[in-house]
């Protein structure tokens, strides 16, 4: 799984958030809370692009003292062209501009650990990159089929600086 490294802008997001660790994962439920009220939030910039931002609060979390109780934050979210009107409820974020690595994870959701065991535990250690921030995010766009999860496809966004 080679990654394209690309370069996205700024953008805002609204959606719901909910903390959560690898052994206590809630982020299908928070999916299964946030779909019934996505329609609430009105300034959408693409209706059909959902994203789940994954953030560490501990700017000192690394690879190497992560472990399965490693408390994250979980957003779930649809970009927006303003904070005009947040539902109740719901959050803001912005994401800043970065360089991404840009995977795309194939295949059913179970499985997308792989995905980040092979991005954090392989790629990032060979790649000649470090983490940049203290989040990654997972775009959910046509491609994505909850239903027909064997050829669904995501994309995971990892933001990078050079070593």
């Amino acid at each position: 799984m080679k990654p394209k490294i690309v370069t996205k802008e700024s953008f805002k997001v609204i959606g719901m958030e909910r903390k959560f660790t690898l052994n206590n994962n809630t982020i299908p439920q928070l999916w299964d809370d946030f779909m019934p009220r996505f329609h609430e939030i009105k300034n959408k910039v693409n209706p059909d692009v959902a994203y789940g931002i994954c953030e560490s609060g501990d700017v000192d979390v690394t690879i190497e003292n992560m472990s399965k109780d490693t408390e994250f934050n979980e957003v779930v979210c649809f970009e927006v062209s303003n904070f005009d009107d947040v539902p109740d409820g719901m959050v803001t974020r912005t994401i800043p501009a970065h360089k991404y690595a840009m995977f795309t994870h194939k295949g059913e959701l179970s499985n997308l650990s792989h995905t980040y065991d092979y991005i954090f535990g392989e790629w990032l250690t060979k790649s000649g990159y470090d983490i940049a921030d203290n989040f990654d995010f997972e775009l959910y766009d046509e491609r994505f089929n909850l239903k027909d999860q064997k050829n669904s496809e995501i994309d995971v966004y990892l933001p990078i600086k050079e070593k």
